[in-house]
């Protein structure tokens, strides 16, 4: 990109000349009266920075496409899908930038135009590359809070499973995107507005920062959780959580008649209790309970892994050196240092290569991606991409059982409901709970609820005098 790192983050509100200065538009040779194969050599017509700003723009042409249509026609995973569409379309609109400026780039250069149209075209360039380095600034803060809502979204179902089941299941993300979209909008207006107005770009890079710092806490709980129990003391808290959830379960969803109420609420709460324990002792025959841990923060790391493969490219450097500068009064005299200046080329470097390392991390990190890649090169059938949504249940056995039920309602009367239905929920839970649905506990308390809700209408039903 023609975006030059020094004017967005240390000048802050700078004029034009001084951005003149730096992009060289108006000095550089213009090779419309020389023949194109001399102007392809010649050492002064492009610098290191533009050749790279050319291959990226090329690139981003290829990897964005690609990436779009991975997401709406292979990928079934509803969490990694609208996180990579919603982030492609803030690359999407820095690549159509960048692309504008470099067809107008190459136009002045090789096409023979006056002096009127070439500086239509120069003024035309220079505002397009206005627009793009205001938009690059905000743009890195959408990367952040995109990665930051999609990572707190993998660690909810762990954090408070009720609350992530009550919100996000079965439900979808579109308007929770839209309202993340208009708040970063409004925010943004307003640290453009306080820029332009004030000359105080402060706030672009405390925000900034405390996204990254945000994100980062996010990841470092992630990774200290420990998703899988063996010891007593982590049983009895799972049990007295899910003992003061399932009350309000109970209150909230069960409607049981007043004969049936106490017998079947003990019953169902300590069944519920057991299955619940259950599954998170649960391990796969062969499988010890390590590999049973890793594939039920399999998908999760996959996010951290790939959020933070985009945090690099965004990574604030340069807000945290005009912070400190701020802070110590340094930031006239750090400009004129070799710190500086490795500065804005690391960073313009960074920034020019976003698409591509976002691409890639996402092919490399999300098994979905990295499967359809393969599929498209193998000529194969997409089946291992079609995941199935963390809030699935397994819709057979609970009318399975739900038939059990209404043909053994005599039995309910005589005998205890856990002597009958533990060993179907049991089934139940552990197959909604498979590794393959990477263990979220979301889903065995979803099931629960259903076969719960069955029972309570059957015995409804059964109840009501004739």
């Amino acid at each position: 990109m023609k975006l030059m790192p020094n004017a967005v983050f240390f000048k802050g509100n700078i004029n034009s000349s001084f951005y003149h200065e730096e992009s060289n538009i108006t000095e550089r040779p213009i090779c419309a009266e020389k023949e194109t194969y001399d102007c392809i050599y010649l050492a002064a017509l492009y610098s290191t920075m533009q050749l790279v700003s050319h291959i990226t723009t090329i690139a981003d042409l290829i990897i964005i496409p690609l990436l779009v249509y991975l997401s709406i026609a292979k990928v079934k995973d509803g969490l990694f899908k609208y996180f990579t569409l919603n982030l492609m379309a803030i690359c999407s609109m820095m690549t159509t930038a960048d692309l504008v400026v470099d067809i107008i780039d190459i136009v002045v250069m090789f096409v023979k135009v006056n002096n009127s149209t070439k500086y239509l075209l120069v003024l035309l360039s220079y505002q397009i590359q206005h627009f793009a380095r205001h938009f690059l600034t905000l743009g890195n803060i959408w990367f952040h809070a995109l990665a930051l809502y999609a990572a707190v979204i993998c660690y909810l179902p762990y954090a408070n499973p009720i609350f992530y089941t009550k919100h996000f299941v079965n439900k979808s993300q579109k308007l929770h995107y839209v309202i993340l979209h208009i708040s970063l909008l409004l925010w943004n207006s307003c640290m453009y507005f306080i820029k332009e107005q004030f000359s105080i770009v402060m706030p672009y890079h405390l925000t900034h920062l405390i996204l990254f710092t945000a994100l980062f806490t996010v990841a470092v709980m992630v990774k200290s959780c420990k998703f899988l129990s063996e010891n007593k003391n982590k049983e009895k808290k799972i049990t007295i959580r899910l003992n003061y959830d399932f009350d309000a379960i109970i209150a909230r969803n069960l409607h049981l008649p007043i004969s049936t109420n106490s017998i079947c609420k003990l019953s169902l709460k300590q069944l519920f209790l057991q299955a619940s324990v259950e599954i998170y002792k649960y391990k796969p025959l062969g499988v010890n309970a390590i590999c049973v841990g890793k594939l039920r923060r399999k998908r999760l790391f996959s996010f951290i892994i790939y959020s933070y493969a985009t945090e690099i490219i965004v990574l604030p450097l340069a807000s945290l050196v005009l912070v400190i500068c701020a802070s110590i009064r340094c930031q006239r005299q750090i400009r004129g240092t070799v710190f500086y200046s490795v500065m804005n080329v690391i960073i313009r470097i960074f920034y020019e290569s976003s698409s591509i390392a976002i691409g890639l991390s996402t092919i490399v990190a999300l098994e979905p991606y990295r499967h359809a890649i393969l599929s498209i090169f193998q000529k194969q059938s997409l089946s291992i991409t079609k995941v199935q949504p963390i809030n699935a249940v397994n819709v057979d056995n609970i009318n399975n059982i739900a038939m059990f039920v209404h043909s053994n309602i005599a039995m309910l009367k005589t005998k205890n409901v856990i002597q009958i239905y533990q060993p179907f929920i049991f089934r139940v839970l552990i197959d909604a709970n498979s590794e393959e649905r990477w263990g979220q506990p979301a889903v065995f308390y979803h099931a629960t609820i259903s076969i719960m809700l069955q029972i309570s209408s059957t015995e409804s039903q059964n109840d009501k005098p004739r």
